[in-house]
């Protein structure tokens, strides 16, 4: 084994994969954790951004407002500030990066490069994005999740997305369906708006074939939405439908809870406070 390989070269990442691998968390354990965690050659810059398995960082979450050096590296912060810690060697098994930072576009142009070879989730925070930035090594993404005032849409080079969360109030519903055509793995998607979402705004969802998942979030949903899921060809495909947290209103509820039996597939309707 890996831990095996890394205790007999005197290495403290054997004892800290066996403590995560171990299910009793006693405290004496979880304290030995937190030290190991701390070690020459485990720690990361952030650490305290870090969650961790199995010795290795799973999931980074990368702040550069919060940054120490970010004001001494406004143009060059990926070179200078992200790559050692994708680089670092607890980051070899990375599978999960979240990066708040803007702009978009240089994040993007950097990944595109740099993303190590087993990340399969992405998160980005910023101001504004371009999407046909995203490409190259990206290509192995099965999750995005964007957070952006503005997103310029375009076709997405990412064949093994399954995942899929934006903002509708960041691009056109044109430009929301120009994404979701060139995603052929497609099978959960997240919308989220500030504003209210009506059949308009899922116009270019209720074309989708094959979705399986739809999770809205915002401060209105119409009844109107309700009738776009239902008149498309998402009523033979879902098998999950989450409105908890959609604002959608007594009246769409309603109409959403006599609707649901002539959906073909679905098996999981979240409603929580809508009714």
């Amino acid at each position: 084994m890996l831990g095996d390989w890394y205790a007999e070269a005197g290495h403290p990442r054997g004892e800290l994969i066996a403590l995560q691998l171990d299910s009793q968390r006693t405290k004496a354990r979880r304290e030995r954790e937190a030290t190991l965690l701390l070690a020459p050659g485990v720690r990361i810059s952030q650490a305290q951004r870090a969650q961790w398995r199995w010795g290795f960082v799973y999931t980074l979450l990368f702040e550069l407002v919060h940054h120490d050096a970010w004001e001494g590296h406004p143009e060059d912060w990926p070179q200078v500030l992200l790559q050692p810690e994708l680089a670092h060697p607890s980051c070899r098994f990375l599978r999960e990066l979240v990066i708040d930072a803007s702009p978009g576009d240089r994040t993007l142009d950097f990944l595109s490069a740099h993303l190590p070879r087993h990340v399969r989730a992405l998160a980005m925070i910023c101001n504004e994005v371009d999407l046909a930035r995203a490409k190259g090594s990206l290509a192995g993404l099965e999750r995005l999740q964007l957070s952006a005032q503005l997103i310029t849409p375009a076709p997405l080079a990412l064949p093994q997305l399954a995942e899929l969360a934006v903002p509708l109030d960041a691009m056109t519903s044109g430009g929301l369906g120009l994404v979701l055509g060139s995603l052929p793995s497609l099978r959960k998607l997240t919308l989220s708006s500030l504003e209210t979402i009506d059949r308009e705004a899922l116009f270019p969802v209720a074309q989708r074939t094959g979705l399986e998942s739809l999770t809205l979030r915002a401060d209105q949903t119409s009844r109107s939405a309700v009738e776009a899921i239902f008149d498309s060809p998402l009523r033979e495909s879902l098998t999950t439908l989450d409105v908890s947290r959609s604002g959608l209103t007594e009246e769409g509820a309603q109409r959403l809870l006599k609707l649901t039996p002539k959906f073909e597939r679905l098996s999981n309707l979240v409603l929580g406070d809508a009714v």
